[in-house]
């Protein structure tokens, strides 16, 4: 009889276990965590009153703020929240990002370039507009997930990365459901908006250096010009003056 009361106590047990790990935190407990972030975010959008986002992406799963991405155009600056951490940063500063799914790499983005998405539950709020990619594509051939977030690596910032958390919950999430479309869309969101500050550093840093490599030669064919006695010492100095200057 003993044995089968043990029995029946461990059988509870793991029960009650298990619906704890599939139901998650209780509701006010989510509440509260939502009220924090949100707290939190509110104090770092309104520390810099420069900051105009033109991009702004978020994810509001089910009022429960996860991350938040507003990216400045004009300043050329990021602001990057998730959970209860965020921070500024340049975007000269990004070196990479990836999409990671349990901790493997789905997508990647470097800088310079080395060579969308279904946005479900990404939202601009009233401050800049959405930014989304050409297609999701298939994130991981597993069949159940733990894990999806964004990978920032940086450069000459206070921190050396930053993850942004798209899923992090409890219990995994089967690639199946529609949450893991929305999440995994999410995250793409959120790549798609520090790819294309990459490609747009990266297509300045090309046309910088073209510009370089031109006046150069320009510089070498004035120098050849001068050795051949074909322009003044004058004539040089003026010429070359102009080309540094342009």
């Amino acid at each position: 009889m003993l044995e089968v009361v043990i029995f029946l106590l461990i059988i509870a047990a793991i029960f009650c276990v298990v619906m704890a790990i599939k139901t998650g935190p209780k509701e006010g407990y989510l509440d509260e965590r939502w009220a924090k972030e949100k707290q939190k975010l509110d104090e770092m959008l309104s520390s810099d009153i420069n900051f105009n986002p033109t991009k702004v992406v978020c994810n509001d799963n089910d009022e429960l703020l996860t991350y938040y991405l507003g990216a400045d155009d004009e300043q050329e600056k990021v602001l990057c929240f998730s959970g209860l951490t965020g921070f500024f940063f340049n975007y000269s500063n990004i070196v990479s990002a990836e999409i990671l799914v349990d901790g493997k790499v789905t997508q990647t983005k470097k800088s310079p370039s080395l060579g969308g998405a279904i946005v479900g539950g990404v939202v601009a709020g009233g401050i800049g507009a959405v930014v989304g990619g050409t297609n999701m594509g298939t994130a991981t051939s597993a069949e159940s997930v733990s894990t999806i977030k964004v990978h920032i690596l940086l450069r000459d910032s206070s921190v050396n990365s930053f993850d942004i958390i798209c899923y992090d919950e409890f219990g995994a999430l089967k690639t199946t459901e529609l949450l893991y479309k929305k999440t995994y869309g999410n995250a793409q969101a959120a790549f798609d908006v520090l790819r294309l500050i990459i490609d747009k550093k990266s297509k300045i840093q090309n046309a910088e250096l073209n510009t370089n490599k031109s006046n150069i030669e320009e510089l070498k064919e004035l120098a050849e010009l001068k050795q051949q006695g074909l322009i003044t010492e004058e004539e040089f100095a003026t010429m070359k003056a102009k080309i540094i200057n342009k």
